[in-house]
C-alpha cells in the first residue's frame, strides 16, 4: 500500500516534469513531450512512452544503468542519497496510485521496484532521477554546472 501523498507547496506539479524533460530528454524530442505534459488531455500519451520509447528519448551525459546484481532497494537509495537526492521525491507513472504523487525517496523506490511498470522518480529537480522500466534501471545525473569564482585580484 502506497502511503499518503506528501504535497509540496514551494514546488508546483508541472515544474518537475518540464523540469525533467527540459534536462534529460533529447532535443528532437522535447517539444513534443513538453506539449504533451502541458495539457491534461495529452498527458496520456507522454506516459504511454513510459513503457517502450521513453528510454531512447533520454538524452544524459550521466545515465548509469544499474546492474541486475544491484538492483536492491538500499542499493539504490543509498547511490541516489549519495548524489543529492531530496528526502522527498516526485513520481512520473502510467499506475494512477504512484503518479503526480510525493514519496518518500525509500517509500518510492520500493513501490517501484514493485510495479512492474515503467515510472520515473524526480529526486533533484533537472539534476537527478531515477528511472525504473521494464527491462531496466537508470540513474538520471545531470549536476548543475558550478559557477565560476573571478579570479583574485592581486
Amino acid at each position: 500500500m502506497i502511503g499518503e501523498a506528501v504535497l509540496s507547496e514551494s514546488i508546483e506539479v508541472d515544474d518537475q516534469e518540464e523540469a525533467f524533460v527540459r534536462s534529460f530528454i533529447c532535443e528532437e524530442k522535447r517539444e513534443r513531450y513538453l506539449g504533451f505534459i502541458a495539457s491534461p488531455k495529452n498527458r496520456v500519451k507522454f506516459l504511454k512512452d513510459f513503457y517502450h520509447d521513453l528510454l531512447p528519448a533520454i538524452c544524459c551525459p550521466l545515465m548509469e544503468r544499474v546492474p541486475n546484481r544491484d538492483r536492491k532497494v538500499d542499493f539504490v537509495v543509498q547511490k541516489l542519497k549519495e548524489k543529492g537526492s531530496k528526502a522527498e521525491v516526485y513520481l512520473i507513472s502510467p499506475n494512477d496510485q504512484l503518479d503526480q504523487r510525493w514519496l518518500s525517496l525509500e517509500e518510492a523506490i520500493t513501490v517501484m521496484f514493485g510495479d512492474g511498470m515503467g515510472s520515473l522518480a524526480c529526486c533533484l529537480k533537472g539534476e537527478l532521477a531515477f528511472f525504473h522500466s521494464e527491462t531496466s534501471v537508470w540513474i538520471l545525473h545531470r549536476p548543475k554546472p558550478k559557477a565560476r569564482t573571478a579570479p583574485a585580484q592581486w
